[in-house]
């Protein structure tokens, strides 16, 4: 009685498993695909530039530089500057407030471009950055690379130029970063 009962609920249970498997090789075909737009959240920013209350953010900011003592440390919180003005650029440019847009971006890239002598300076020191950290800069840089790209269809002419030129420096910064791993 049982090994009869036992051949259709394994029937039953193979069936059953069948479409989960199906939407896991599809979910992984999809991810593939993605891969051309990168997935990487940019953190939300706050308080923007045309906030009169800016100051008291870019104070903060400040504050935790200087407290902050370990290169790696420092080159995290970089990052994470730097990603937060790279979203203030999206909004900025949502509102057409391109003024900002460039006062922000080059704030933004400044931090940016602070973070790869600090990793160069630890990693001779012995203290080496983490896989972890080496591929969550590769994302970021890729995603500003992305933004700016997309920022520039919407830019006025005047910024054309300049928006290429970010293009071809994240790109050289992606060729540098491989090599802290």
């Amino acid at each position: 009685m049982f090994k009869k009962a036992l051949t259709p609920l394994l029937i039953f249970l193979f069936l059953v498993s069948i479409p989960p498997l199906f939407y896991l090789f599809n979910y992984s075909d999809t991810v593939l695909v993605s891969e051309k737009k990168i997935v990487y959240e940019l953190p939300y920013p706050g308080i923007l530039p045309d906030s009169p209350l800016y100051s008291v953010k870019q104070i903060r900011d400040k504050m935790l530089e200087a407290m902050t003592r370990k290169n790696i440390d420092k080159a995290k919180l970089y990052l994470l500057i730097s990603d937060k003005e790279i979203r203030m650029t999206e909004l900025l440019a949502e509102k057409g407030n391109w003024t900002l847009v460039e006062k922000t971006l080059i704030s933004a890239t400044a931090y940016q471009a602070k973070i790869y002598p600090l990793l160069k300076v630890a990693k001779q020191q012995g203290d080496k950055p983490t896989l972890a950290l080496v591929d969550q800069l590769i994302a970021s840089t890729t995603k500003h690379r992305e933004v700016f790209i997309s920022l520039k269809k919407n830019a006025p002419q005047s910024m054309q130029k300049y928006f290429s030129k970010l293009i071809e420096y994240q790109s050289s910064l992606l060729q540098q970063l491989p090599t802290f791993k």
